[in-house]
């Protein structure tokens, strides 16, 4: 596995220990949440691991409730991801029956 795969996934663990809760899609929508906001801090110019350290960091700094606050975020946008693929295959569906 390369060094910033490595390290996306060891944040996101990190962020799992900290917040309590099990795995998934979610967090890794979490984890980029955490990392554009690195990019936007300072961070738009460094390597892969670098950036999940400097994500790590702003995780942090943010503090438990205000992360749980954005996990709740980014359980709705998974929701509507999913309700958006479910929408375009009935859409499929009646269209092919038609």
């Amino acid at each position: 596995m390369n060094p910033g795969m490595r390290a996306h996934l060891d944040f996101v663990k990190h962020i799992q220990n900290v917040l309590g809760v099990k795995g998934g899609p979610v967090l890794q929508i979490l984890g980029k949440m955490y990392k554009d906001m690195a990019k936007k801090n300072g961070g738009a110019n460094l390597d892969a691991v670098a950036l999940a350290k400097k994500a790590k960091e702003v995780f942090d700094k943010d503090g438990k409730d205000k992360a749980m606050s954005k996990y709740k975020e980014a359980v709705k946008e998974l929701e509507k991801k999913r309700g958006a693929k479910k929408g375009s295959k009935k859409g499929s569906k009646k269209s092919s029956k038609s």
